[in-house]
């Protein structure tokens, strides 16, 4: 007999951003990591599939998830270690990533302000690796403890191993891994990167003598909230599009045609905009039935009114075949598919 407080059939909708009415057969609200062996032995017993929820931010939702949805609710942050140049925090995955950030910096912590108003979770950060105006979270990780539902224990990756890339970890790809903490290694002295280009534009403008930390997360979420919907008033998932990474060739072919914005990637690749790209495809503001491009940022798909997973999924294809068709690279989608 099972002794996790479990829910049968609850409604998912208010634990999704983009509000797809959806159900789960059995839900754990998951408090400690001690809970994920009885988690375990509940989905041997009873041969069941299952998913972890966070902050709902990154995911399309089935109709009916006919298994259990353990929904990440670790909490806490505790100095582990510090030097003379950096603090060592451990933190629980289930903390809402932004109010992470803004505990840090209210404690004399540096290196995340770029990061400021992602939505979703700490223990969806390594698992994403998360990146804006500039900064990728890996620079900021030092390791990430998980419990491994396949051998039904604890394990431990240090950054090297979790295999960052943009956009992506070697978390992805296994969801037998489950986040239970992240280990970051903070500056305790302020190291603003400051050189991503709305970020610059705007200093060149302000013409500020002293920017802080704390002037460089206001600035940043207030660039988020100007060009990104509210979930509350408009439900999206954010950025639903990875930028595109290319070949130099392929990169340089288009831009003998087109003024794309472009980013120096890894491997000597070149990272395109999504968002122009689906924008300069005639997409910005175009809806289809529940679901559209938003009008003030295409790379943000929205439901306008209880759209299926199945809905934004097909309008995600005809976005991807028009951005193909004019310009043959292929996009792919940020969110991933709980099936």
């Amino acid at each position: 007999m099972s002794r996790l407080e479990l829910k049968e059939f609850i409604s998912l909708r208010e634990y999704n951003t983009f509000r797809i009415e959806s159900k789960g057969r059995y839900y754990l609200e998951l408090k400690n990591k001690n809970e994920l062996k009885e988690a375990y032995n509940f989905i041997k017993y009873h041969d069941l599939n299952y998913f972890v929820l966070g902050g709902g931010s990154n995911i399309l939702l089935p109709e009916l998830f006919n298994g259990l949805v353990i929904h990440n609710q670790i909490k806490g942050i505790n100095v582990t270690a510090e030097t003379s140049e950096y603090i060592y925090i451990r933190a629980g995955a289930g903390l809402k990533w932004d109010d992470f950030i803004s505990e840090c910096l209210e404690l004399g912590y540096y290196g995340l302000e770029n990061l400021s108003y992602i939505p979703g979770t700490v223990g969806a950060s390594p698992v994403q690796n998360i990146s804006a105006y500039g900064v990728e979270v890996k620079e900021f990780i030092d390791s990430v403890e998980l419990f491994d539902m396949s051998l039904a224990r604890e394990v431990f990756f240090k950054e090297r191993e979790c295999y960052f890339s943009y956009r992506n970890s070697v978390f992805k790809s296994n969801p037998n891994l489950i986040v239970t903490a992240v280990n970051f290694k903070l500056n305790k002295r302020p190291k603003l990167n400051l050189t991503y280009r709305d970020v610059a534009e705007h200093l060149k403008k302000s013409k500020t003598a002293t920017f802080t930390p704390k002037d460089l997360r206001d600035l940043i979420v207030n660039i988020r909230k100007n060009k990104l919907p509210d979930p509350e008033l408009i439900p999206n998932a954010g950025s639903f599009f990875h930028n595109p990474i290319v070949d130099k060739k392929v990169a340089d072919s288009l831009l003998k045609d087109y003024d794309i914005p472009t980013f120096n990637s890894d491997h000597g690749k070149v990272k395109l905009s999504a968002g122009w790209l689906i924008e300069n495809a005639g997409l910005k503001g175009f809806r289809l039935n529940n679901v559209g491009v938003y009008d003030k940022h295409a790379l943000v798909l929205v439901n306008y009114a209880g759209a299926t997973q199945k809905e934004i999924l097909d309008f995600s294809r005809l976005v991807k075949d028009k951005v193909y068709e004019k310009y043959k690279v292929r996009l792919s989608i940020e969110p991933i598919i709980i099936t």
